[in-house]
């Protein structure tokens, strides 16, 4: 058994030969490729064919029919033509040089599923290789041969959107789980989980009617209608959507009982000071009224009793 370092096309490979029993009583070497850098692995022209339990000849023929196109008298390889896309020259070759071809592990995995179990003389060599990286995948297969050391989510060599997919997928279960943590503080420390609370407990110091409803264009429900006030309430980091909501239910107040009446955004949860200034300009510029709650004590909503 061979391991050691080559490098192709200026690109740095991993590599190891192995001795194989490619058909009976004879036996062949595979050569295993995986490239340091990204971790895209292959196997030569030569160990493939010999995976498959065919000869160089047999195989070259099949990637030139794949390549080219078979015609209509290669009944012989319909199922093998199946398994790749039209642009099959992109989907073969890792390494394409005159000293040196390197077939792709997915196009490998192909190849000898199609040589194992779907051409007319299944070949059982291809078959027991075949077994033998099925459950792990080839490129895992290869790169484990070859001795290379998986980093970052084990997506090198994955295309960039199953990347972003992985991290996207990791990114969500850790923004949940800092939700819940966080969930969890504020209930101990008396911020209110959920928005409904908030607004019940202005509802009950201010009075008035709760989740009034506006109707006609780009209708939407006032938290609360006091005989002095329209009320928007929202936790803090949510500031943008009041200020947006409050004026668009001013501009269709206009003209009617509402109209004289102070418009106003409570806002709930931690806050700095410098943060607070901002907000309350901000009013100012639109001749909201703000208030700042950073808690409330000792008050327990039904909304809170399934943090």
């Amino acid at each position: 058994m061979l391991k050691r370092e080559v490098t192709v096309q200026d690109r740095i490979f991993l590599f190891i030969e192995e001795e194989y029993e490619v058909r009976k009583n004879n036996k062949g070497k595979i050569q295993y490729y995986t490239d340091k850098e990204t971790g895209e692995s292959g196997m030569s022209q030569v160990g493939l064919a010999n995976s498959c339990g065919v000869n160089r000849y047999t195989l070259q023929n099949s990637i030139k029919n794949i390549l080219e196109g078979a015609n209509g008298n290669d009944i012989f390889y319909t199922k093998l033509l199946k398994l790749f896309d039209k642009d099959g020259a992109n989907e073969i070759y890792l390494i394409n040089d005159k000293s040196l071809k390197i077939i792709k592990d997915k196009a490998c995995a192909k190849f000898i599923k199609y040589y194992g179990y779907e051409a007319k003389s299944k070949r059982t060599n291809a078959q027991r290789i075949y077994d033998l990286f099925a459950a792990k995948g080839i490129r895992n297969f290869i790169q484990e041969k070859t001795g290379f050391e998986k980093r970052q989510l084990d997506a090198l060599g994955l295309s960039i959107e199953e990347r972003l997919r992985i991290e996207n997928q990791e990114l969500k279960k850790e923004n949940k789980e800092l939700r819940a943590q966080n969930k969890v503080l504020e209930h101990k420390l008396g911020i209110p989980l959920h928005e409904k609370t908030f607004q019940s407990w202005l509802h009950a110091q201010l009075g008035g009617s709760r989740e009034c409803y506006v109707t006609g264009d780009l209708a939407g429900r006032v938290d609360l209608i006091t005989d002095k006030m329209v009320v928007e309430a929202k936790r803090f980091n949510n500031y943008e959507q009041a200020f947006g909501q409050l004026l668009r239910y001013k501009v269709k107040m206009e003209g009617t009982e509402h109209e004289n009446k102070l418009f106003m955004i409570y806002l709930f949860g931690p806050a700095t000071k410098g943060e607070k200034d901002i907000i309350r300009r901000m009013g100012e510029y639109l001749d909201f009224q703000i208030g700042f709650y950073s808690h409330l004590p000792d008050h327990i909503d039904e909304d809170e009793l399934e943090p």
